[in-house]
């Protein structure tokens, strides 16, 4: 009888370099990350999000104390963020 060997996963490097959650294992290669931003035109979209889903009843009675200090955060931001843009 003679062994056949198993395929097994190839080892992916830990020390030097990406970790498994940073390597893509279709490619083999590390994957290239892309950098997150969050601008002002994403905070206003999560407003309209936020008021939409409260219209459509989306939220628990109980939830819409939180979800309503959000919302308000979100508008003094932008309008803080509005007030500076033409001093820049």
């Amino acid at each position: 009888m003679s062994e056949e060997k198993i395929p097994t996963e190839e080892k992916i490097p830990t020390e030097e370099g990406p970790t498994n959650e940073e390597w893509d294992v279709k490619t083999n290669k590390p994957e290239e990350k892309v950098p997150t931003q969050i601008g002002l035109q994403d905070l206003q979209n999560y407003l309209a999000f936020i008021e939409v889903a409260v219209n459509r009843n989306c939220v628990r009675p109980e939830e819409l104390t939180s979800v309503g200090q959000m919302r308000d955060k979100l508008v003094v931001f932008l309008n803080e963020q509005k007030e500076q843009a033409p001093q820049q």
